[in-house]
């Protein structure tokens, strides 16, 4: 047992990485496979591919986009939306509408399934490259890619029918950039990102604050300039030929309320049912004043309304800003460059997930690749409480979700309420001081080659 361990104690060779990576991807794709054909229930409950399908459709045939077919994503968002309608073959005329989709429709799921399959190798990939620069263990690397390669198994049918693989690899190439000391260049990949999934805009704090330190006001503004001109590449061609259109796709991401899924919204929903139950028996307090919605704003999402639901929804945010400029503050304070840009980067994207006003279930896909990239003790725990909190989500969504949204199950509100604590338990663990992880760590080996 004494070897093995001096073993995963070592820091991995380049081509210890390239190995590890490599049994990753191959269980990547058998997972991919085994969800997709052995629970093909699940992709069909979950699947988003008839909405993208209906976007690419339309740009396939000449429409320009959001001036002539509305848009509900950002512009960066498009490349995946519109690759799998010729990746297995035609898909014109695919159809979703009746209770079998058409062959068509089917080459056009199948291969976005296989996009999002491929970006998740590739992360896997940029996700081996930073443990190498972090000097990673041997053991805090296969853990770290082990989790990324289980994706589909924690996250079910979500990571091969939803498009957030397309901002998580962009924002793991930013990441890996930040650790090579390309300031610049991660700023340019994190500000395209964000025309994608706008969460990557909160890794920027934690650059910026560390280009301050490393390279005074010069370094810390290059950082910003680039994330600017990256998003602005992305998005010139789409405010030329439609600004307003393309400005309110923007717009509506940002102005999203307070999702019934998220941390806040799990804590005003259970409030509001205990609400309702004490004024059904008589109790003369009254329900609260909380209402809900399935779509609102022209978006399909399940949202607390109302005053209250409001600023919950402002605390959340704020709440964020918060621990952003917290982790920003640490990642500069600290003594090690790249330990101090993946822990300023893990805790700052798990504060939008957890604290945020929005929490779907594919979000924590986000999380995947950043969360273990800390090390140590620190690293592991936060990990295990992940894969914890992913494991309930994938038993989450959709039925549970469904019975939430509809009816607040008190059982769905319970089993929310506890996947929100885990996930709460990952930031505590992050944001923790730094004395409390000196105890227990282990010293990292160097490899003989």
């Amino acid at each position: 047992m004494r070897p093995l361990r001096q073993m995963y104690n070592r820091v991995a060779t380049t081509r210890q990485l390239a190995a590890i990576a490599a049994v990753a991807v191959g269980i990547l794709a058998l997972l991919a496979l085994a969800v997709w054909h052995g629970r093909p229930g699940d992709r069909e409950t979950t699947t988003e591919a008839n909405v993208y399908f209906a976007f690419a459709d339309e740009i396939v045939r000449g429409a320009v986009p959001y001036r002539d077919v509305t848009i509900e994503y950002p512009p960066g968002a498009l490349p995946v939306f519109l690759l799998p309608t010729r990746l297995l073959g035609d898909t014109t005329g695919a159809q979703w509408e009746s209770e079998a989709v058409n062959p068509a429709a089917e080459r056009y799921e199948s291969a976005l399934a296989v996009t999002l399959a491929l970006l998740l190798a590739a992360t896997i990939a940029v996700t081996a490259g930073s443990l190498r620069l972090l000097s990673a263990t041997v053991g805090h690397a296969t853990l770290a890619l082990g989790v990324l390669s289980a994706s589909p198994l924690l996250l079910g049918a979500l990571p091969l029918t939803r498009f957030d693989a397309w901002p998580v690899l962009l924002t793991s190439v930013g990441v890996l950039a930040a650790l090579a000391a390309r300031g610049p260049l991660a700023g340019a990949v994190l500000g395209a990102a964000a025309t994608a999934k706008l969460y990557s805009v909160v890794l920027l704090p934690v650059l910026v604050a560390r280009a301050w330190r490393d390279g005074g006001r010069r370094a810390s503004a290059s950082v910003i300039g680039w994330a600017a001109l990256g998003a602005t590449l992305v998005l010139a061609p789409f405010l030329l030929l439609a600004p307003n259109e393309t400005v309110d796709a923007i717009r509506l991401q940002l102005s999203r309320g307070l999702q019934m899924e998220s941390l806040g919204g799990s804590l005003l929903a259970a409030a509001w049912k205990l609400s309702l139950s004490l004024d059904a028996h008589g109790f003369p307090f009254g329900p609260l004043p909380v209402d809900s919605c399935q779509r609102c704003d022209g978006l399909v999402a399940a949202q607390l309304t109302g005053t209250l639901a409001g600023v919950v929804g402002l605390l959340a945010t704020l709440g964020v800003a918060l621990i952003v400029v917290l982790a920003a503050r640490r990642a500069a304070a600290g003594s090690e460059n790249r330990p101090a840009i993946a822990l300023g980067a893990a805790t700052s994207v798990t504060a939008l997930v957890v604290v945020g006003k929005v929490l779907s279930a594919q979000f924590l896909l986000w999380l995947l690749p950043l969360v273990p990239l800390v090390a140590g003790r620190r690293g592991r725990w936060a990990t295990g409480l992940l894969v914890a909190a992913a494991a309930m989500t994938n038993i989450w969504f959709p039925g549970l979700y469904r019975e939430y949204v509809n009816v607040l199950a008190p059982e769905s509100i319970a089993f929310l309420l506890v996947r929100n604590a885990l996930l709460v338990a990952v930031l505590v663990v992050l944001m923790w001081p730094k004395g409390g992880e000196k105890q227990g760590t282990e010293e990292p080996l160097r490899s003989e080659a």
